[in-house]
This record gives C-alpha cells, sequence and structure tokens, in this order.
C-alpha cells in the first residue's frame, strides 16, 4: 500500500476511504472547508464531491460506540456513502465486504458505491463540528458497524466472538497480522 505521504494543507485530515471496485480501503487525505454559522459557531464541511455531485443525495452517519466491542470511541468516526446506493445501481463496495470478512461470518448488508470515512473530535451529544485525523485503530469500529448495521441479532451473535473460527481477543485492538490480511501493510501514519 502506498505511504499517505505529507498532509497538504491544515485543512485536510487523513480519512479511510473505501473504493468500491477495489479490494482494500485506503488512506487518503479529505480536504475540508471551515464554515462558521452565526447561531452554531464554526464547523467543518469535508469535500465530498466524490461520493455524490449532490450534496443533498450524500448519507452521513456517526459512530461513537462500538457496539461489538461494548465500548465508546475516543472521537466520533463519521462515514458518508450515497443515499439511494442500494437503488441506484452503485456498485457492490468490494472493499467493505473484504474489511468485515476477517470475522470469518458473512455479512448482514449489501454496501455499495464509495464510502469515506472521516473523524470528528468528540462524542458530545451534540454533532461534533472539527474534523480529526482517523488512524488504523478507526478501522476496527467501522469494520464492525458495516458488518452488524441494522441487525441487532447479528451483535448478539458476536458479541462474544465464541462462534467465529479465528477467535479475536477483544480486549486488545486487531494484531498487525489481521490489519495486514485488510491490505494495511507498511504504512507510516507519521
Amino acid at each position: 500500500m502506498r505511504q499517505l505521504g505529507e498532509r497538504p494543507s491544515p485543512m485536510h485530515f487523513r480519512s479511510i476511504y473505501f473504493p468500491p471496485d477495489h479490494h482494500k480501503p485506503i488512506f487518503r487525505w479529505l480536504k475540508v472547508s471551515l464554515h462558521v454559522d452565526e447561531h452554531e459557531g464554526p464547523c467543518h464541511r469535508p469535500h465530498l464531491d466524490f461520493i455524490n455531485q449532490d450534496p443533498w443525495m450524500v448519507d452521513l452517519k456517526n459512530i461513537q460506540y462500538d457496539d461489538v466491542l461494548k465500548q465508546n470511541l475516543s472521537h466520533t468516526v463519521c462515514f458518508a456513502s450515497r443515499d439511494n446506493f442500494r437503488n441506484d445501481g452503485s456498485m457492490v463496495n468490494m472493499s467493505i465486504n473484504n474489511a468485515t470478512t476477517w470475522a470469518a461470518l458473512p455479512n448482514t448488508y449489501e454496501w455499495a458505491g464509495p464510502v469515506v470515512a472521516f473523524g470528528l473530535k468528540g462524542v458530545d451529544t451534540e454533532a461534533p463540528r472539527m474534523c480529526d485525523d482517523l488512524w488504523t485503530a478507526d478501522l476496527r469500529s467501522l469494520a464492525d458497524y458495516f458488518y452488524a448495521y441494522d441487525d441487532a441479532e447479528v451483535l448478539a451473535q458476536r458479541g462474544s466472538y465464541k462462534e467465529v473460527g479465528r477467535r479475536l481477543d477483544v480486549e486488545k485492538m486487531m494484531t498487525r497480522e489481521q490489519f495486514a490480511a485488510m491490505g494495511f501493510t507498511n504504512m507510516s501514519l507519521g
């Protein structure tokens, strides 16, 4: 996997991009703009035109808790996808499918089209407003979310991981070998 390189500007943040036609997610710099609202103050607005040209057709979801690991995240992980990806003819997202197969169980939801995840500072009850870099550890929470999305039964089955052929120690981060199996190798996150 290629090195991410230097941050292009203070208005770029490390994100995890899930291209539909690749077999693994990739880190990329996501450009943001600073927007100041007279009532709510400053916030970052990510440039998501590569997800969908129409900004009203981009769906944003915030993850602040890992339901599988039963733990709060250190910051909010937000991901953006096409609003109607299940019906708009978008290609099945192979990088999400591959990022979730370490569980040795089939996915219950078919993700499609391009997806990008980016960080937001804090986990307040109000929506966080300023961007933050994502790290490889955030991939675990994303994989858990994508895998068990909209399926409480899967969460109940996976909570202990006892039925998984390759038992994972949920008390620790994924091993270097598990990240390498998803394509994260020889990376310098600086």
